[in-house]
């Protein structure tokens, strides 16, 4: 009588194990490649998209800027219709601050708002700032040059995401005091 061979021997299911172990490892292996780099992409790009909105911001403010307060580096714009300036936090990021020149302290009559929105701030990223050495430099003819750098920096480690030096030129009389 003849045995009838049904199924597989145990060196066979071993070598079929051990095969599909390695090409799920590799493919397990390229996703999580593939998810780390297309982290690292989305939020390179999300950073770059913040930066864009808050160089519109702060180039709307500026073009607006009728007076400029060189004690303080606040600025009445009429874009916002009152003075502010502008503040470091490091959870809401960039702050418009309404600012009262009088006392020379913050306005609370108004309320700080962050230069961006929390739709914006994405990926737990925030804005800041730094004012150059001359923040403000306003000529004869009453235009003006205002030079500061943002940054889009990571919330965990206050790394740099992105960055942009810029420099606004504000023609027309920008009264400095």
């Amino acid at each position: 009588m003849k045995r009838l061979r049904a199924g597989f021997t145990f060196a066979e299911t071993l070598i079929t194990v051990a095969l599909l172990s390695i090409i799920f490892l590799a493919i397990s292996g390229g996703f999580v490649v593939f998810t780390r780099a297309y982290k690292s992409i989305t939020r390179k790009a999300n950073a770059q998209v913040m930066l864009s909105n808050a160089i519109m911001q702060v180039t709307d403010d500026f073009k607006n800027a009728t007076v400029y307060y060189s004690s303080t580096n606040a600025f009445e714009t009429s874009s916002r219709g009152y003075v502010i300036r502008y503040v470091q936090n490091t959870t809401k990021g960039m702050l418009v601050q309404p600012f009262n020149q009088a006392t020379g302290k913050k306005d609370d009559t108004l309320q700080e708002i962050p230069l961006l929105t929390s739709k914006t701030n994405t990926d737990n990223m925030y804005t800041d700032f730094t004012w150059s050495t001359v923040p403000c430099s306003v000529s004869l003819d009453g235009s003006a040059l205002f030079d500061i750098t943002i940054y889009i920096k990571a919330a965990e480690d206050g790394k740099i995401i992105e960055s942009q030096h810029i420099q606004v030129k504000v023609t027309g009389t920008l009264i400095s005091k």
